[in-house]
């Protein structure tokens, strides 16, 4: 089963730098708050 981890983020290019890097890892981005990121590991 695969555990959800949240990433909180200071901007939005910080999180797409970050994202970029994480090409096998599915990811989703929170809808109410950009900054944070929830990855599918």
């Amino acid at each position: 089963m695969k555990s959800k981890t949240k990433m909180r983020f200071q901007s939005i290019e910080e999180r797409d730098k970050q994202l970029s890097q994480f090409k096998t890892i599915g990811y989703t981005i929170d809808k109410k708050d950009p900054l944070i990121v929830w990855l599918s590991i």
